[in-house]
């Protein structure tokens, strides 16, 4: 059993480690199903409904799916994705069709250059990725500072999906680690309180 309180296992990078590894092992109809339970979830949310202008990441295998929603809204809502630019900035751009997507840095499924731009100010709900997360809204990420410079921009609310397993007490972080306001589990919907 893992702690995440105890400070000798409290480097992120051995956080990081532990949690892809399980995330890796979370595959075929089980995954399928907490997916489908997420997303279900995130559509009970006011927030969600009420957005016209919605930022979504475009997932990994090992991540929370988000194409079936992402495909769902195209036609309803404006559904921005982003592209990585000069590090630390991810841009916006107005995804019109799955196809429009293609394999970018990092591996990463990426809107071409010829979409529409969206500016941050526009966003009226941001859907991020975690590694992990934890009960304050502080999440655990790849490490390499996007998501938290991209947060730090951003004042619509902000929300995180995850696995239930992949919400602990506490996770380090560090001075310029984001916080989001509400993290969706196949299990529960749990608003962050910001004390």
């Amino acid at each position: 059993m893992v702690s995440y309180d105890r400070p000798s296992f409290s480097k992120k990078e051995e956080l990081r480690q532990h949690f892809k590894q399980k995330r890796l092992s979370f595959v075929g109809e089980v995954k399928h199903r907490a997916d489908r339970e997420i997303l279900s979830n995130l559509e009970t949310l006011a927030v969600f409904c009420k957005a016209d202008i919605i930022a979504f990441y475009v997932s990994l295998l090992s991540e929370v799916d988000t194409r079936i929603i992402i495909q769902k809204y195209l036609k309803s809502k404006i559904i921005a994705v982003p592209k990585i630019e000069e590090k630390p900035h991810l841009g916006f751009y107005h995804l019109r069709a799955w196809s429009d997507l293609r394999l970018g840095k990092m591996g990463i499924l990426e809107p071409e250059a010829k979409l529409e731009k969206i500016d941050l100010s526009a966003i009226q709900l941001i859907i991020v990725p975690g590694i992990a997360f934890d009960r304050k809204g502080y999440r655990l990420g790849f490490g390499e500072g996007y998501t938290d410079f991209l947060l730090a921009q951003i004042h619509s609310p902000k929300i995180g999906l995850a696995y239930e397993w992949q919400v602990v007490p506490t996770l380090p972080r560090g001075p310029l680690d984001q916080a989001v306001d509400i993290i969706i589990t196949d299990k529960t919907i749990l608003t962050v309180s910001k004390k």
